[in-house]
């Protein structure tokens, strides 16, 4: 028997549109039948299709579209499926509104955007836009931690975001908001150290020193000194010159402190004495080449131009044979337009190099 003569009946294929009506009329059993509440719990725990999730919500809208609670839930489901123009066209729709949860989840749904955008930029090098998308996030930032922080990981979180912004000032907030939560925590009493000294919070900062000396006992010496050397900032520049050098003398730390000073103090000369009574100190050439190369561009970077050049010129034939510097010595003379000196010392290099 063949099977051209066996009698099929017409067998019909659901179409897409049929498939989108059925959809659409499970939908509104469903809206029907069940608390708004329950269905969008459900569409907030779907995982796996988006998609179908999306089109529901579409058509709540349709149904409801001032509810901003939707809205909400229908930007979430966006940015997850990657749809960024519906996620962008409904944050800007919520942004002004009037019901400060919805405004605050704004904020932080749009925080997330932009940051995306930014490692974008930042991948394909366009600094200035890279540049406007980082003011916008500390824009966003200043609205965000006005909000109310809902638990101690979201405080955590913002902190670590306010790093990532190099905003200090409200890294500082969210910082004195978890020590009171974790008063002994550390790392954030560092964190706090540092930041509280960059805002010039001189009460604040040798608070939280003092506490460092108590609660870091591995480091409490390294703290003391800090605590020392902050009090030093608010003294008169004699009282402080001499507490320093008194502490030098028998720690490099103090001496590496003093050098700062100094520099800070734009007192060149006085830097190129301690680094040239260090090259006295030591039989170690590259030790002595580090000093004397230190002296010479602190008297360059003072305007000491003359100084400079004789205290170059007196260590020429002394480190000839030391390539460093050698180099050191060329890039000072031709830095300071000496061409003749330096032509000579290329000669004299040259020469030594044929013997």
């Amino acid at each position: 028997m063949y099977m051209s003569s066996v009698n099929y009946k017409k067998k019909y294929v659901v179409t897409y549109k049929e498939i989108v009506l059925i959809f659409i009329t499970f939908s509104i059993i469903l809206f029907v039948l069940y608390p708004r509440d329950f269905l969008m719990k459900q569409i907030l725990n779907e995982k796996d299709n988006y998609d179908l999730s999306m089109l529901y919500l579409k058509n709540m809208l349709k149904n409801d579209p001032t509810n901003e609670v939707l809205m909400l839930t229908l930007t979430k489901q966006s940015l997850a499926t990657g749809k960024k123009d519906l996620s962008i066209k409904l944050l800007e729709l919520l942004k002004n509104s009037k019901n400060k949860e919805v405004r605050e989840e704004t904020y932080l749904l749009t925080y997330k955007l932009l940051k995306d955008d930014y490692f974008y930029l930042e991948s394909i090098n366009s600094v200035k836009r890279l540049q406007s998308t980082s003011l916008q996030l500390k824009e966003l930032m200043n609205l965000i931690i006005k909000t109310p922080i809902k638990s101690n990981e979201d405080l955590e979180e913002l902190y670590q975001e306010t790093q990532f912004l190099n905003d200090t000032k409200n890294a500082y907030i969210l910082l004195k908001k978890l020590l009171e939560i974790h008063p002994n925590n550390l790392a954030w009493n560092k964190d706090a150290s540092y930041l509280s000294s960059e805002l010039s919070y001189k009460k604040e900062a040798m608070f939280y020193i003092n506490k460092l000396v108590a609660l870091d006992k591995k480091n409490s010496l390294q703290w003391q000194e800090s605590k020392y050397y902050f009090l030093l900032k608010d003294s008169n520049y004699s009282k402080s010159e001499t507490f320093l050098k008194t502490k030098s003398k028998h720690s490099i730390f103090w001496k590496k402190k003093l050098i700062s000073f100094y520099e800070y103090n734009q007192k060149y000369k006085n830097v190129a004495k301690i680094h040239m009574q260090s090259f006295t100190n030591t039989s170690v050439k590259k030790q002595q080449r580090y000093h004397w190369l230190k002296a010479v561009n602190a008297l360059k970077y003072g305007q000491h131009t003359r100084g400079a050049l004789a205290l170059a010129s007196k260590y020429e034939d002394y480190f000839i044979q030391d390539k460093r510097a050698r180099i050191g010595l060329l890039n000072l003379y031709l830095s300071l337009n000496e061409l003749q000196k330096a032509n000579a010392l290329s000669k004299k290099i040259l020469k030594r190099k044929l013997q």
